[in-house]
């Protein structure tokens, strides 16, 4: 009986719970041309996306009919008349919204994995990948079910429109490979995979990861070791906006606004430690300051070096800091909070 009963309430909250479609209005539109079609492959082991809280009530966040692939192909059609030559693949590895409550504050979440790759002779090139997880404040008078189907949509707005400006074909991979490919291009990754880094100045992530620093760049630093400036081979300063990270003693290091942190290394890849509201403070006017002295406005804080010893130091003293990821592919920071 109390089993029926149990059953019967789980269908009235069920039953009771709304619905809040993910609406796909962004254009979406290549200017240039070239994208002759978009297949969207939904390789998620559970298709629900979730559910977010407003006014107390649970709102199942869905796309039209559950329908993802249909409705993005059909998305691209409408926004591209004009259809160009390169065959765009887009995959859909995580999509879950849900509430975080940390004591009395509720946040709507968003846990998304993105990757677009082109497909050419049976073979799927790499073009481009979001992941985070993005969130809001729940107020009791914003209709936050609705921003968060809004955000989704704009997600994956930008990754097909920045999926456009593919230029060159890397990272080739078998249709079977796609539901594991980040697994497979760590395999390829020199940084990742090599005991031992090479020592030199990378200018972007994706020499840093095929371990090949640029020879003409060296560190200027002064009477306390500390590194100062970064010199091209005619020893004039190179701006800090302009270099990824540094490598010495094997030791990498990643140019932050905030300072040069300690890159370290597990089985996802490198990370830092650090937090979202450390790397981009809302008031960052010294760091500014700063950081034009060292080069430009957005230049790493100069001399400040955050080993890895002082940033597990810091984390157990009770500061926020957790594992900051750098994306396998791109480089990019990912916060997973």
């Amino acid at each position: 009986m109390k089993k029926i009963l149990f059953l019967l309430m789980l269908s009235c909250v069920l039953s009771a719970q709304k619905t809040q479609t993910i609406p796909l209005k962004q254009s979406i539109k290549d200017k240039k041309k070239t994208a002759k079609s978009l297949t969207v492959l939904d390789l998620r082991a559970d298709k629900t996306i979730g559910a977010i809280t407003h006014n107390k009530e649970l709102y199942d966040i869905k796309f039209e009919n559950d329908s993802i692939a249909h409705l993005v192909e059909k998305w691209f059609l409408e926004d591209n008349k004009t259809l160009g030559y390169k065959d765009i693949v887009l995959v859909i590895k995580k999509l879950k919204a849900y509430d975080e409550i940390t004591g009395k504050t509720r946040t709507a979440k968003i846990n998304l994995e993105f990757a677009s790759f082109l497909k050419k002779n049976d073979k799927y090139y790499f073009v481009e990948r979001t992941q985070k997880i993005l969130s809001s404040s729940l107020h009791p008078n914003s209709e936050i079910h609705k921003l968060t189907a809004y955000k989704i949509g704009v997600a994956m707005s930008k990754i097909i429109t920045d999926s456009y400006e593919h230029v060159e074909e890397k990272l080739p991979l078998e249709f079977s490979d796609l539901n594991n490919y980040e697994e497979v291009f760590k395999k390829q990754n020199v940084a990742i995979q090599a005991p031992t880094l090479v020592d030199g100045i990378y200018e972007t992530y994706e020499t840093f990861s095929k371990q090949v620093p640029n020879a003409e760049l060296k560190l200027k630093k002064n009477k306390k070791g500390e590194v100062t400036s970064f010199r091209d081979d005619e020893d004039y300063k190179v701006s800090s906006s302009k270099i990824y990270a540094y490598v010495e003693d094997g030791i990498p290091y990643k140019v932050t606004a905030v300072g040069f942190m300690e890159m370290m290394r597990d089985g996802r890849g490198f990370y830092i430690i650090s937090s979202k509201e450390e790397l981009f403070p809302k008031n960052n006017n010294s760091a500014i300051i700063v950081g034009a002295a060292f080069g430009g406005i957005g230049g790493a804080v100069a001399g400040i070096i955050i080993n890895s010893a002082m940033a597990k130091k810091r984390k157990a003293e009770g500061e926020n800091l957790y594992n900051v990821y750098l994306d396998t592919f791109t480089g990019d920071f990912v916060f997973d909070k």
